[in-house]
Order: structure tokens, then C-alpha cells, then sequence
């Protein structure tokens, strides 16, 4: 990250370091720059390349082994050095406009566990994140901007655009559940649907944006899965054992597919008020669809003939295709148990040989 993408995300003043790990809110966090590809250090003042430039230093520039010239010492008051260690703490402060606590705080940010922002912070990700006024201010407003324009959508939506909007909701929201937005009261469904607005207002604008698939097709897909037809099985659609796919945007190619075509005629028979769809632009579009139900037959096949190997063949090719199936993580017991039971059953060459050997 550059000077420039810095100030950009954290302004021009003084920024602290806040730690958010329990470790680190009384320890230090050390830090060593990374090696690079090509042998040198990743230090924030390092060269990608091999060139020499005026912007960067080389490993001997930054090691001290090689003399910086007249015009890298004023490029480059403060050196980081990448065979020592820079030790960093809890609500650490700094100077932006300093530029030994820039180049610090580059490398800090190169050991990819600093947030810029309690925004970006994320738990499993990051140690610690970074505090600025302009910084805060920026989520606030960015906040504000979000929720502004989700409710817009929600206010200009009618009765049935509403409907319409949580069926994609159950899909774009992890925190929206309405099994059946067509069987529920106008009332209730409207307060559900701003409640998600003002919680969740990416959600709610990922659900109706234009360039993010086609939304009639994905409106079908949430119709059929609120109607038990295509059902969701952790993150896979799957109809009458068919793996459609385990995005919205795969499900999409197979109703697009042409070969696909009677089917859904008979999904848009099946439910009440189905969207307007178009296929002209997608005739033709090639999808791999599987059905894990014929994995399955084949494997109990193989078990009842005790065919544990090719058993296990079968099951290793069923569950790369459909990792979530859930009759197919049911099956792997099974398989276990009978290949336990396999090598309880094998003969004891070498006690079978001493009772030979014993009778003589």
C-alpha cells in the first residue's frame, strides 16, 4: 500500500493502534519484514523489480551494505532495516506526516494482521486495527449513504415488488428468513423487509442490483425454493436429486440452458404468478448438471456386493461434485464400517505361519 492509498483511507493527521487481540492488548506484536520472491524484503521501501529507482531501495540499500546515494538519502530519511525486528504495542500513535512513523507504519501493515479501520476489522483475520477521525467519519457517512439507499428501494418498492424483494433476500441475507414471502401479511412483510434495510442495507441493494445476475431468472429460483420444488441442502440447489448448483448465478445457466427448457415450463406451471422470462440471449449456454441420488445407488450397490474399493472410488468422485449432499455424508459411515470390517477379516500372515510351522 502506498503513501498516498494511506492518507487516502486514514487522512492527514495522527492514527493509533488499537488492539483487539487479548495477547497483544498487553504484549508487544513483533514484526520482521517478509521475503520477496526474488530474495529481498517486503518493507514498504523495497523494489519489486530488479531495475534500481529513485522510489525504492535495494536489499544492500536497506541492509546498509551499499551506500544510498545523495538523492535516495532525501528520498529516504528513515530506512527500514529487514534483518532487525520492529516491536509495535497496544494504542501505538502515528504521525502521518512524520516520515520514520510512515514507514513504520507500512511495514506494520504489510504483516497483514492491522485493519484499516474498525470497519475492516475482522477477527479471524486481524490482531489489531487502525484508528483515525477521518477514518471513523468516512464509515459513519459511508454508513449512512447505505442505509439511505436501501430504504429508498424499499420506499419506492409496492406490494408486489416487496414480495419479490424478500424472495431474493432469502437468498443475498444470512439473517433473512421468511420461508414463504407469498403467504405473508403485507404488514408483516413490509416491516421484515425494512428491518433488513436498516440492519443489513448491503444485502437489500446485492438483491436488486442489475449487475449482479438476472434477477427475474434468480427470482424464479427463490419462488421455487419457497415452494419446495427446488430445494436447498446447505449451500447446493437440488431438484428430484439433480445438483442444479451451489450459487444462484449456476442455478441460472441450467434454466437458461435450452435442453433444460421443459422443466422449467413445468416449474413455471408449478407456482403462482412466476416472473417474465427471456431466453434469447443465453439459448444454448452449456451447464454440467450431476445426480448424487445415482452416486448413491451405485455406492450401496458396490456395498452390497462388497465391492469396497470401487465403493470408495465412487463416494471420492460423488462428494468433490456434491460436497454438501447430505445422504452422501450419511453414506460415509457406512463405507467406513465396512472397510474396518474388511480389515478385521484379513488373515494374520505371521500367526498363521507359527501355527504351520507349530503343528509340524
Amino acid at each position: 500500500m502506498t503513501e498516498s492509498e494511506i492518507r487516502e483511507k486514514l487522512g492527514k493527521g495522527t492514527v493509533s493502534l488499537v488492539a483487539r487481540n487479548p495477547i497483544y492488548m498487553k504484549s508487544p506484536f513483533y514484526v520482521m519484514a517478509a521475503k520477496t520472491d526474488g530474495g529481498s524484503y517486503q518493507t514498504g521501501q523495497h523494489q519489486d523489480g530488479s531495475a534500481e529507482t529513485a522510489d525504492a531501495l535495494t536489499l544492500g540499500e536497506m541492509t546498509g551494505k551499499k551506500p544510498l546515494s545523495e538523492e535516495k538519502a532525501t528520498r529516504f530519511p528513515y530506512v527500514i532495516n529487514p534483518e532487525k525486528t520492529f516491536k509495535f504495542n497496544h494504542m501505538d500513535s502515528f504521525n502521518l506526516a512524520d516520515f520514520s512513523d510512515m514507514a513504520r507504519l507500512k511495514l506494520l501493515i504489510l504483516s497483514y494482521k492491522v485493519a484499516m479501520s474498525s470497519k475492516e476489522y475482522n477477527k479471524g483475520k486481524h490482531h489489531f486495527f487502525l484508528q483515525s477521525a477521518f477514518a471513523e467519519s468516512n464509515n459513519v457517512i459511508e454508513e449512512i449513504d447505505l442505509n439511505f439507499k436501501a430504504m429508498e428501494i424499499v420506499v419506492k418498492a409496492n406490494s408486489v415488488r416487496l414480495v419479490e424483494i424478500a424472495h431474493l433476500l432469502n437468498y443475498y441475507s444470512k439473517s433473512f428468513m421468511l420461508p414463504n414471502p407469498d403467504k405473508v401479511s403485507p404488514r408483516d412483510l413490509k416491516a421484515e423487509v425494512y428491518k433488513e434495510a436498516k440492519n443489513n442495507p448491503t444485502s437489500v441493494i446485492n438483491a436488486v442490483k442489475d449487475d449482479n445476475g438476472d434477477k427475474n431468472v434468480q427470482l424464479l429460483i427463490m419462488k421455487l425454493v419457497a415452494n419446495d420444488i427446488i430445494k436447498r441442502e446447505g449451500n447446493d440447489f437440488v431438484f428430484d436429486n439433480m445438483l442444479l448448483g451451489n450459487t444462484i448465478s449456476k442455478v441460472e445457466y441450467f434454466v437458461k440452458d435450452a435442453k433444460n427448457d421443459l422443466i422449467v415450463n413445468k416449474w413455471l406451471q408449478a407456482i403462482d404468478n412466476p416472473p417474465k422470462i427471456t431466453f434469447d440471449d443465453n439459448k444454448g449456454a452449456e451447464v454440467q448438471t450431476v445426480k448424487p441420488g445415482e452416486y448413491i445407488d451405485k455406492i450401496k450397490s458396490y456395498l452390497f456386493d462388497k465391492e469396497i474399493e470401487k465403493a470408495r472410488e465412487v463416494y471420492d468422485e460423488a462428494i468433490q461434485v456434491s460436497p454438501n449432499y447430505a445422504k452422501l455424508k450419511g453414506l460415509k459411515k457406512a463405507l467406513d464400517n465396512f472397510e474396518l470390517s474388511e480389515k478385521d477379516e484379513e488373515p494374520n500372515t505371521a500367526d498363521s505361519e507359527d501355527k504351520t510351522t507349530a503343528k509340524k
